[in-house]
C-alpha cells in the first residue's frame, strides 16, 4: 500500500539476501552438525545471488524514470501507477533507483568484467585473487572457457532491458522477440559449439531452459498478433511451456538434494601419485584394489575428460586418497592441490611411502617444493 516502501524492497532484495548468507552458513552448520562454511564459500553463496538477480531487479531501477500517459493528460510511474511522475512523490523513486544503479549495478558489472579480461594474465603470474574473490564467476565453467561468465552477464544485461525497449523507443513485440530469440539462439550455439560447463547436468538444463523460453516468447508473440492465432491452443502451449521448463530446473535441483541428504561416492580410492616416480606401482594398486573391492578406484590416466574437475572430484567423489609418496610427489602442483583439498574438506587420506623418500624438512618448503604447495593450496 505504500509504493515506496514496496519500490525499495524490490531493489534491496539481492543485497539483503547476501547479508543473509552468514546467518544462512550458520544454521546450515546446525542443521549438518558441522562447522559453518568458511569465507570463500560464503563469498561464492553472495556472488551467485547477485549475478542471478541484480540484472533483472536493476531494470526496475531504471523504471523509476518511466512514465505513461493517460486520457487525462497526466503521466504516472508505469510501475506504480498511483504515483504522479515529476512531482514530489516521484522524487525519492528516480533518487534510490539512481543510487541503486550507481552504487551497485555498474560497480558489480564493471568488476565482473575487469576481473574477467585480467584472470588467465594474473592465473598465469601465479597471482590468485581472481579466483578468490570472483569465484563465483568462474566456478560454473571449463578453465579454458572461464569467459563465460562474463559473456553470460552480458546476456542477461539484454534480456532484462528488452522489456525497456518499447518504453524509451516504442519497439514492437516482434522486435522485442526477435532480440530475445537472437540472444537466446546465439547463447545455444555456444553451448552446444563449446559446452562449456564444468557439471554436464548445469549444460543441459541450461540448453532447454534456453529453448523454452524460445518457444514461451514465441508464443507471446503470437498472443500478441490479433486475429492470427487460436487463443485456446496458445494457452495451452504455454502451460505446456510452463511445465517443460518446472520439470527442467526440478530434475538438477532433485538431484543436487539427493546427493546432499544421502552422499554417494564414486570411487573408493584416488591414487595420487607423481607419473616419473610412482606410475607403474599407481597402475599394479589400481588393478590389484579394483580386483579386490569391485568399486571403482581413480587413476588419472582413466579418466583423462575431468582432469580439469580433479580437485572437485577429491572434494565430492572420494572416500580415501592414497598419496603415493615417491620423491618428486610434493613438488608437483596438481598433487600438492590434490593433497590441500582433501585436507580442506576432510577426506580421508592415506600415505604410502616409498622407501627412497627423505623426509621434507623446513628447507624442502621454503624453496622449490614448498612454492608450488603454496600455490596450490591458493588455487583450491
Amino acid at each position: 500500500e505504500i509504493p515506496e516502501i514496496n519500490y525499495v524492497t524490490v531493489l534491496l532484495f539481492p543485497l539483503v539476501v547476501v547479508a543473509l548468507v552468514p546467518l544462512m552458513a550458520w544454521l546450515w552448520s546446525l542443521v549438518r552438525s558441522a562447522s559453518a562454511p568458511d569465507r570463500a564459500t560464503q563469498g561464492l553463496a553472495a556472488g551467485k545471488v547477485l549475478f542471478t538477480f541484480l540484472l533483472f531487479v536493476a531494470r526496475q531501477a531504471v523504471q523509476a524514470g518511466l512514465c505513461e500517459e493517460h486520457p487525462t493528460n497526466q503521466f504516472t510511474m508505469i510501475v506504480h501507477p498511483s504515483v504522479v511522475c515529476w512531482e514530489s512523490t516521484h522524487a525519492p523513486f528516480v533518487l534510490a533507483g539512481s543510487l541503486f544503479m550507481g552504487l551497485c549495478v555498474l560497480p558489480f558489472v564493471a568488476a565482473c568484467l575487469a576481473a574477467t579480461l585480467v584472470h588467465r594474465a594474473h592465473i598465469a603470474r601465479g597471482r590468485f585473487w581472481t579466483s578468490t574473490y570472483f569465484w563465483f564467476l568462474f566456478s560454473n565453467w571449463r578453465a579454458q572457457h572461464y569467459h563465460m561468465g562474463a559473456t553470460l552477464i552480458l546476456r542477461q544485461a539484454v534480456l532484462a532491458c528488452v522489456p525497456l525497449l518499447d518504453d524509451f523507443f516504442g519497439l514492437g513485440s516482434v522486435v522485442q522477440f526477435a532480440i530475445i530469440a537472437s540472444v537466446l539462439g546465439w547463447w545455444l550455439s555456444l553451448l552446444l559449439s563449446y559446452a562449456p560447463y564444468r557439471v554436464v547436468v548445469a549444460g543441459r538444463a541450461d540448453f532447454w531452459i534456453s529453448v523454452s523460453l524460445i518457444a514461451f516468447a514465441a508464443v507471446g508473440l503470437a498472443l500478441e498478433l490479433p486475429g492470427q492465432a487460436d487463443i485456446e491452443a496458445l494457452k495451452i502451449m504455454i502451460v505446456g511451456l510452463l511445465c517443460c521448463i518446472f520439470l527442467v530446473l526440478v530434475g538438477p535441483a532433485a538431484q543436487l538434494l539427493m546427493k546432499i541428504a544421502w552422499p554417494s561416492r564414486r570411487f573408493l580410492l584416488f591414487l595420487c601419485h607423481h607419473k616419473a616416480g610412482g606410475g607403474v606401482l599407481a597402475r599394479w594398486l589400481h588393478l590389484l584394489a579394483e580386483k579386490q573391492t569391485g568399486i571403482p578406484i581413480f587413476l588419472d590416466s582413466d579418466f583423462l575428460d575431468d582432469l580439469e574437475r580433479i580437485f572437485d572430484i577429491v572434494k565430492e567423489d572420494v572416500d580415501v586418497v592414497v598419496a603415493l609418496l615417491t620423491q618428486l610427489t610434493l613438488t608437483r602442483m596438481w598433487c600438492a592441490g590434490e593433497l590441500a583439498t582433501a585436507c580442506l574438506h576432510g577426506v580421508t587420506s592415506i600415505a604410502v611411502i616409498a622407501e627412497s623418500i627423505e623426509e621434507p624438512d623446513a628447507g624442502f618448503f621454503s624453496t622449490a617444493g614448498g612454492r608450488v604447495v603454496g600455490r596450490g593450496s591458493s588455487g583450491t
